[in-house]
């Protein structure tokens, strides 16, 4: 039976660098999902077992599925299989196996290594998807972002006009941080920033307010107090004032916050269409076996880049697809040298055709790879 997952502590590390490890995997305890801890598995993974994460996976033991009930592996970092995997699928960023595959749908960020022997299974590698839907992920943000900023500039432009204009009388001068003008009242936050010292949002947000209430409050108290004196009535419309500009203070600090985030975001943005672009090494499946008829290999190679309207990025993908069958199977002919072993049935982009005839029939110890828009196989 499966047990409970268990966080092995390191000492002197943080939590990010947990693993959770776990004895067996079956299905009776239902879905195990690691989060963003590394996850461990000692034993074996049976039929219907389903691990998630967005870390990486390492399985001791053996991965036991069949067809009709696979053991499902996705996780967003690598995955290391130290036996062999029967049964399973499995989704991850590079996949090492180090014993046989068979009846097996395995698709990979970058490469899939087999040590052992591959047999029934389909391989799709070089999709860069996680990538690619962390990238349009992070672009979806930076326009909500923008968006947002936009209706906050909107309310924070009439305001900033609405204290020049019903407040005419009220000297709201504060060094470089309040600046009337003659249409508005320019509020920069910037001195206040750099005063504070820190770049923890929280803090900077509870110190704003008592800045606020303290120090911002008390001098426009004392530089308006003839004007406050004049007349009672007055005294309403000061603290009516005092609150306003509390709220239009924190809604600048608002957008400073958002613009923050935003070019955080598009940083982040930036370096995964670096890594989208510089993509290295190219997509390609290892097998230090032998691959049997029945095996299809799908590698995908981008190739151009183009944002979208809606800001997303918008990924012309080449597809080459090897299909291993049995020599005699081709209507073409059949290779004498091959006869009795297998081909690689090659199918590039708009449907053209191409065949791999490895010598003796036998593809054993060698890479798929891709070049250009054709499939290789290279031994050794």
């Amino acid at each position: 039976m499966a047990e409970e997952a268990k966080i092995e502590e390191k000492p002197n590390e943080t939590e990010p660098n947990q693993v959770i490890t776990l004895d067996e995997v079956t299905m009776e305890k239902g879905a195990i999902d690691f989060h963003n801890q590394d996850g461990v598995v000692s034993g074996n993974v049976y039929r219907g077992a389903v691990l998630r994460g967005r870390a990486n996976l390492s399985i001791e033991g053996e991965v036991l599925g069949v067809p009709e009930t696979r053991s499902v592996i996705e996780v967003g970092g690598d995955v290391l299989v130290d036996h062999s995997v029967t049964g399973a699928k499995i989704l991850g960023r590079n996949i090492v196996i180090a014993g046989d595959v068979t009846d097996c749908q395995i698709q990979a960020e970058g490469h899939v290594e087999i040590h052992g022997q591959l047999l029934r299974s389909q391989l799709n590698v070089g999709s860069r998807a996680g990538l690619i839907r962390a990238l349009n992920h992070k672009r979806l943000e930076v326009k909500s972002i923008e968006q947002k900023i936009s209706e906050l500039t909107v309310q924070t432009s009439s305001a900033a006009r609405k204290f020049v204009r019903d407040y005419p009388q009220v000297d709201l001068k504060m060094g470089n941080i309040l600046v009337p003008l003659k249409r508005d009242l320019r509020v920069k936050l910037q001195q206040f920033y750099t005063a504070v010292g820190t770049d923890d949002s929280a803090k900077i947000d509870k110190a704003l307010e008592e800045f606020y209430l303290r120090v911002v409050v008390g001098m426009l108290t004392r530089n308006n107090k003839e004007y406050i004196s004049r007349n009672p009535s007055r005294h309403k419309i000061f603290l009516k004032l005092i609150e306003e500009l509390r709220l239009h203070i924190l809604k600048i600090r608002d957008i400073d916050k958002r613009e923050e985030q935003r070019r955080a975001l598009l940083k982040e943005g930036d370096a995964l269409l670096r890594q989208l672009k510089n993509s290295d090494p190219e997509p390609y499946v290892r097998v230090g076996g032998v691959v049997h008829e029945g095996v299809t290999v799908t590698l995908v190679r981008l190739k151009g880049f183009q944002e979208s309207p809606s800001g997303t990025i918008d990924i012309d993908r080449v597809m080459i697809e090897g299909r291993v069958v049995r020599s005699e199977e081709e209507e073409d002919g059949t290779d004498k040298e091959a006869e009795g072993g297998v081909i690689v049935v090659v199918t590039g982009p708009g449907g053209a055709k191409s065949t791999i005839t490895p010598p003796n029939g036998v593809l054993e110890n060698g890479n798929f790879t891709a070049w250009e828009d054709d499939l290789l196989w290279q031994t050794g």
